[in-house]
């Protein structure tokens, strides 16, 4: 099985704000978590991808939500784009959490999706449009991707 990362857009407070589920897979770990974030997020994202590596830190962190329990968020989404290696080895860092209290109801997944640096500019392009609410779907297979 393939990496994927899948955004699909439910159309909510448009185009202030946006409802998104989102599927990862490293090939052999699957998760997904449902979302709401402001409709400039995206094309925020997709520049920093499209620039990546070329930061200080040579990496990029985009994260809603907090595990900290007293903060009382409905859920922790936590991306981090980093370079592995100067060859162009990169990763995609997922931890998804819905801050539920205990089981059966808590939900973690967390891994890391292996790709290189210009699959991970080519996401931040397909994000920048995606951004534009235009599209309904976004899929990216760690290296290419496209909207429908």
């Amino acid at each position: 099985m393939k990496p994927l990362l899948k955004l699909t857009r439910h159309p909510y407070e448009e185009p202030y704000h946006i409802e998104l589920h989102v599927e990862v897979s490293n090939g052999r770990q699957h998760a997904s978590i449902e979302y709401y974030t402001n409709a400039d997020d995206l094309p925020v994202l997709g520049d920093a991808l499209m620039q990546f590596p070329f930061t200080d830190s040579k990496e990029h962190i985009y994260e809603i939500g907090t595990e900290d329990p007293e903060a009382r968020f409905a859920y922790h989404l936590y991306f981090r784009f980093f370079l592995i290696r100067p060859t162009g080895d990169s990763g995609i860092e997922i931890r998804f959490h819905n801050n539920r209290e205990a089981a059966p109801d808590r939900e973690i997944a967390e891994f890391t999706i292996p790709c290189e640096v210009a699959g991970i500019n080519r996401l931040g392009k397909l994000l920048k449009d995606f951004g534009r609410l235009q599209h309904r779907v976004l899929e990216w297979d760690g290296n290419e991707g496209h909207l429908r």
